[in-house]
Parts: C-alpha cells; sequence; structure tokens
C-alpha cells in the first residue's frame, strides 16, 4: 500500500507571474470530477481577460476556449500532473 501523498517543506511559494488568473481543470473530462461547471466557466469567461482557463490531462475536449496540455500519469511518470501545474503556473484547480 502506498499513501495517496507526503507533505515535505519545499520553502517559500513561487512569485505569481503577473498576468491572468490562471484555473485549470485536470484529468479526464467527466461530470463527476467537475467538468461541466468548468466548462460552463470557461464559456462565460472566455472573453475576459482577468482569467484564462486550461485543461491538463490525456484527453481534450475540442470546441472550447481552454487551452490543453497533455498530461499522462503512469508508472514511469508519476509526478507528471504535479509537475505540469508548476510548469504551467496554475493558480486554481
Amino acid at each position: 500500500m502506498h499513501p495517496h501523498a507526503l507533505l515535505v517543506p519545499r520553502g517559500p511559494a513561487p512569485t505569481r507571474p503577473t498576468g491572468p488568473l490562471r484555473i485549470a481543470y485536470v484529468g479526464f473530462p467527466v461530470a463527476h470530477k467537475g467538468w461541466p461547471i468548468f466548462r460552463e466557466l470557461a464559456l462565460r469567461f472566455e472573453s475576459d481577460a482577468r482569467y484564462a482557463f486550461l485543461h491538463l490531462g490525456a484527453q481534450a475536449e475540442p470546441g472550447l476556449p481552454v487551452a490543453f496540455h497533455p498530461v499522462r500519469v503512469d508508472g514511469a511518470h508519476p509526478r507528471a500532473m504535479i509537475n505540469a501545474l508548476e510548469a504551467h503556473a496554475v493558480d486554481v484547480v
């Protein structure tokens, strides 16, 4: 058995880059994980420069004003999603 997470000190958080609030949906786009709410927010605020919407996962949902970035977590890359969240400077998930 492996724990879901291990909390370790990493020091202060990096300085937030300027620009819009970066809101990400992580994982497969399904209802029980909140996809319909994320989709509605992305459509409602697509022309609002205060927000940028990202989808980090294995399968894109076409036709949305959302920047898709492929991420696949597996045995060889167990930290892939964590690395993607940091690389894309995500503010809110």
